[in-house]
């Protein structure tokens, strides 16, 4: 939209000591990514901040540098911001020598004469955020009173004001939130599982996400209370004890406290901020994050109950209309037809039915369902050239390779 001529936003004047700290010269990434999420073009900046040369990213997918900081399966991950057209946030990417760099970015969505569609993505190193910051995210409070003095609730001192209304976000919004407290690299919350034998890892910044992504870790991961999820730990080098936070093996991370989240003291998760250097933490940060922890633990809970309530009662609907839609036809084919439509797009983006004629044949390609229908013949051929999966005759999902 068009805007009239003048100040759009401005800020006080403030002393020197208060200004954004930057280096001497700030340089601006300006990344292009095509329609496709490949990088069309990569500029000189980007070359000095991340090391690599435009010739060895061009046409890479963003996602193969990016180490993107929010939680899989909400609308907030690395496809769905580039297909936005604005996106603003911090997320991490991996340079040359392999470490992750923060950045904070600023995302605009453009389309050429053609009418050709791709994003523009504005870099800076995440201390340098002010250079692209809108001024209206401001950082969250770090006492627990307002400038007039009035005291706030701590939880929304942590968390910020108004807080998510969803368990994704709000996991999201904790682990960013931790990572800023401690002046960290990385942090990760997990949440344990319905039996409480073992974390989950639903949250992350820093890490890479596509790695991490509901990784699993057992409540007792070793001997003694550095082992335990039960207890607040600290890890003041983790190259002289390795494999002690497995999550962070070949991450880079050095330095790792970890606190527990509880509620009327059962195990519900863990909270955990990590950072490349050796040293960086000690005892009073672990009672800061755990201070912090204690917090937001109830809320977490709570939308962690909502949540599984949600899928409980879309897990029966979804199984009530599965059995009225196939109660309704005996013709073979039809039902084989039925059941991918039941699949697609609820369940996955795509199915493939493979059929058993009797035990001692292969199974062999029956039906084959894509919700982008120009693709169907493309898999069909795809599926026609590999082994079928195994007919195991146990329930329960297995993995195909």
């Amino acid at each position: 939209a068009g805007r009239p001529v003048g100040t759009r936003a401005a800020g006080p004047s403030l002393p020197s000591a208060l200004l954004p700290l930057a280096d001497g010269r700030v340089r601006v990434a300006v990344v292009q990514i095509d329609r496709t999420g490949s990088i069309a073009s990569w500029n000189e900046d980007a070359e000095e901040l991340f090391g690599y040369a435009p010739e060895q990213v061009t046409g890479k997918p963003l996602t193969d540098l990016a180490a993107w900081p929010h939680t899989p399966g909400t609308s907030t991950g690395i496809a769905e911001a580039l297909r936005l057209s604005r996106w603003e946030g911090s997320y991490g990417i991996r340079g040359a020598d392999g470490r992750v760099i923060p950045v904070y970015a600023s995302h605009l969505r453009v389309r050429d004469t053609g009418g050709e569609p791709s994003t523009v993505c504005l870099l800076v190193r995440d201390h340098e955020r002010a250079v692209l910051q809108t001024p209206l995210r401001g950082p969250a409070p770090d006492a627990a009173s307002t400038p007039d003095g009035q005291n706030t609730d701590p939880f929304e001192v942590f968390i910020g004001s108004p807080a998510p209304d969803d368990l994704d976000g709000l996991l999201q919004r904790t682990v960013e939130r931790a990572r800023d407290m401690l002046d960290g690299d990385s942090a990760f919350l997990l949440l344990a599982t319905d039996d409480e034998t073992e974390l989950e890892v639903r949250a992350s910044t820093g890490l890479p996400s596509a790695r991490q992504r509901f990784a699993r870790v057992p409540v007792e991961a070793g001997p003694g209370r550095y082992g335990s999820a039960r207890m607040p730990a600290v890890h003041e080098d983790l190259q002289a004890v390795p494999g002690a936070v497995p999550l962070l093996s070949g991450t880079g991370m050095r330095s790792v406290v970890t606190v527990p989240l509880k509620v009327e003291g059962r195990l519900t998760g863990s909270l955990g901020v990590a950072a490349e250097g050796p040293n960086k933490y000690s005892n009073e940060e672990a009672l800061r994050l755990q201070f912090a922890a204690d917090r937001i633990a109830l809320a977490v809970e709570s939308a962690r109950l909502g949540e599984l309530e949600r899928l409980r009662r879309g897990s029966l609907s979804f199984l009530v209309e599965a059995s009225d839609l196939l109660a309704g036809t005996l013709d073979r084919d039809q039902t084989l037809a039925l059941m991918a439509q039941m699949t697609v797009p609820t369940l996955a983006t795509w199915c493939a039915v493979y059929t058993i004629a009797d035990q001692a044949s292969d199974p062999y390609l029956s039906y084959v369902l894509h919700e982008d229908e120009e693709l169907i013949d493309g898999i069909k051929s795809l599926l026609s050239k590999i082994a079928p999966p195994d007919p195991v005759p146990t329930p329960g999902a297995r993995v195909w390779a």
